[in-house]
């Protein structure tokens, strides 16, 4: 490889690295009576987790977390057209077992063999605490309670584009006064240190459980902070994102 051609792919990667930043959350959503966060860490230059946070009402926030197959340019050129597609779906009443049941077959027509989508996406009502959610063979979120319980969101389906036709059911849960629920990528649990030890789930509950007094933005911060700490120096094996949503210990 020329110096030249060496020099043209770099600028070509920074400018992609620049418009995958832009498709992401710029600031995090306000929603009365919650505080909510998010963060995202890629592997290389570009990547293919996603998350994004999209006005469905005047009281109900969508929230989504995705995670492409693979790495790299092709993870988030894939992304990136989930992105356009989901945008599409979002409106007042849409029903979110029948939107990811579109979107899996978008993504099943317009991609590869190999190339599905692991994808959570909920409808956040402020005025009641309810989080309706379809988990399309997602890493299962957790609810953290104020008395210190902890729900997972399990799967409701398969990976979004793995089969034709594919169907999927709604799930709810409430947050309550000081409940937090926790959406995040593989990325994070599957980082391994240099002794080959996974970082884990429960220590991501353990360690977001012990800082639930802080904002929903510096427990993000805090825990990429603590994936890296456990990693060492060695580069990332994987794109990290996570979001948490905080109701506030009053009440909406």
């Amino acid at each position: 490889m020329t110096d030249q051609w060496k020099r043209r792919v770099e600028a070509d990667l920074a400018q992609a690295a620049r418009i995958q930043k832009d498709l992401l959350p710029k600031a995090s959503p306000r929603l009365d009576g919650f505080d909510i966060g998010g963060s995202y860490v890629s592997c290389y230059e570009v990547g293919g987790d996603y998350y994004d946070f999209i006005p469905i009402d005047a009281d109900r926030l969508g929230v989504a977390v995705a995670d492409v197959a693979g790495k790299g340019i092709a993870a988030a050129l894939h992304m990136a057209s989930l992105r356009a597609a989901l945008l599409a779906e979002v409106r007042p009443g849409l029903e979110i077992g029948p939107l990811a049941a579109r979107l899996s077959e978008f993504v099943y027509k317009s991609s590869g063999p190999t190339g599905f989508i692991t994808f959570f996406f909920a409808e956040l009502d402020r005025r009641t605490g309810l989080m309706r959610y379809v988990n399309a063979g997602h890493n299962p979120p957790f609810v953290l309670g104020r008395d210190g319980r902890v729900l997972t969101l399990p799967s409701s389906g398969f990976a979004l584009g793995m089969f034709p036709e594919a169907t999927y059911e709604a799930g709810e849960t409430g947050l309550g006064p000081g409940d937090l629920a926790v959406l995040f990528t593989d990325g994070i649990p599957e980082s391994r240190d240099p002794e080959g030890m996974d970082y884990t789930v429960e220590r991501l509950a353990d360690f977001v459980g012990r800082r639930r007094d802080r904002t929903a933005d510096e427990i993000c911060r805090a825990v990429l902070e603590d994936v890296h700490g456990h990693a060492g120096e060695g580069q990332p094996c994987d794109d990290m994102t996570i979001v948490v949503i905080k109701r506030d210990g009053a009440g909406a």
